[in-house]
């Protein structure tokens, strides 16, 4: 653990570990907190036999941490998103997005059935235009 290294510490005492997760809070999101106590649990328990479940004083300053943090909610698109983006935009400029999402459609059963009754659907709305060729 380098941050232990530059300070010339030698132990994983709790007061160490409160340390670290202090300094550390100061930069980083409740969230990430939680997945460094995490991976730093297991680590220090395999290879320094350290059990962080035990250090109750840390529990408490990650959930104070955490008390008033409310995390983004990602932005996700809808069924009827993607289905208005595959017919409304321009193939001049989104054709690779296009067909890429319709490769990845492929593999995904479910997707590949709606998206056929999708096509399905549109075949039979468009008009025939018939052309002829041999003018």
């Amino acid at each position: 653990m380098k941050w232990r290294c530059n300070r010339k510490i030698k132990s994983f005492t709790e007061s160490v570990v409160l340390v670290y997760f202090e300094e550390l809070s100061k930069v980083v999101k409740p969230s990430t907190l939680w997945s460094q106590y995490s991976m730093l649990r297991g680590t220090l328990n395999i290879k320094h036999n350290v059990n962080l479940s035990e250090f109750h004083k840390l529990r408490a300053l990650l959930k104070r941490k955490s008390e008033k943090y409310t995390p983004k909610k990602s932005k996700t698109l809808t069924s009827e998103n993607i289905h208005q983006f595959l017919l409304n935009a321009p193939d001049e400029k989104y054709l690779l997005i296009k067909v890429k999402y319709l490769v990845m459609c492929c593999y995904n059963i479910s997707c590949f059935k709606r998206l056929f009754r999708s096509v399905l659907l549109l075949e039979l709305a468009a008009p025939v235009v018939e052309t002829n060729y041999a003018n």
